[in-house]
């Protein structure tokens, strides 16, 4: 039975904090988290609530609410909204929240784990919300979101072959000459390819700005003098054609497929299907990396000279 938030504030003006024991002191820091669950779940409503006025034409964005109203920055607003919306999808979560069983940074979980999830995806991961609820009550906030990660993975894995196929049947260039004669290139890649494009540019605006004086140069400027070498370039220094594309999997996952804890995608975080990172391996390069318990490399092959504090 949910606790009454006003018996719980009734308390808490009541108390005298420099005469509490250990026992009282407990019992009161647990009706400050049912509060301020209520207050969250409140305000997660109410930032709600503020976009459906925005679209109907009669406020402003959520954000921009939170931001002038709660005295927090832009990018507090805009997290404070992706919770909202997260919640939004989980009225069993919503509830908790309210009730002190789960924190604002549990649900906050649940956002970041979603944020690049589509639409289909999004909504099987929210179908197993009881299965949620049960683990954030069991867990710490950051226990919880490396389990929302590995569900959200495991989704995305699940349809990988498919999104795959799908994304590289939505891989194009578009191209058009405006009437102030610029000419305007926009261009979505399949991750693969992106990768490859990615690390090219990344690569030769690297080389342009260490060959640069001028230390404020406009990098958006430099990745277009980039492609030009790249496109036009005619040296083989230029147009390498052994491309550089950085994969991270674990081992099990490309001899055996996918599994709860696969990691197989590219350095940008990108999800990748093992059967692609497979077809890689045929004449990539192999840099084995050994990571201790906690995640942190302790071997890193031959590409690091000296070795890290670890």
């Amino acid at each position: 039975m949910a606790t009454d938030p006003h018996l719980d504030l009734a308390a808490l003006l009541a108390c005298d904090v420099r005469g509490l024991g250990t026992a009282d002191t407990i019992a009161n820091l647990g009706r400050v988290r049912r509060l301020r669950g209520f207050l969250d779940r409140m305000e997660a409503d109410l930032t709600l609530h503020s976009n459906n006025l925005y679209e109907q034409g009669r406020g402003a964005p959520a954000p921009d609410v939170l931001s002038r109203n709660q005295n927090v920055s832009a990018a507090e607003g805009r997290r404070r909204e992706r919770r909202a919306k997260a919640l939004g999808k989980t009225k069993e979560f919503g509830d908790a929240l309210a009730e002190g069983k789960v924190s604002a940074e549990h649900a906050d979980a649940l956002a970041n784990a979603t944020a690049k999830l589509d639409d289909k995806l999004t909504d099987q991961f929210f179908e197993r919300e009881s299965e949620l609820l049960a683990k954030a009550s069991a867990s710490t906030p950051e226990q919880f979101a490396r389990h929302c990660h590995q569900l959200a993975t495991r989704l995305e894995r699940d349809e990988g072959l498919a999104r795959n196929a799908q994304q590289r049947r939505d891989t194009r260039v578009t191209r058009k000459i405006a009437s102030d004669g610029m000419y305007h290139l926009h261009a979505v890649f399949h991750p693969q390819l992106g990768a490859r494009i990615w690390k090219a540019l990344d690569d030769e605006v690297a080389t342009l700005v260490s060959a640069s004086d001028d230390r404020g140069v406009d990098r958006t400027q430099l990745a277009a003098a980039a492609l030009e070498n790249l496109v036009t370039g005619g040296h083989q220094a230029l147009r390498p054609i052994e491309a550089d594309v950085l994969v991270i999997s674990d081992q099990r996952t490309i001899v055996e497929g996918i599994h709860d804890d696969s990691v197989c995608e590219t350095d940008q975080g990108v999800p990748l299907p093992p059967e692609t990172v497979r077809r890689l391996l045929c004449n990539g390069r192999i840099t084995p990396v050994i990571l201790g318990v906690d995640g942190v490399p302790l071997n890193l092959g031959r590409t690091q000279r000296l070795a890290n504090r670890a």
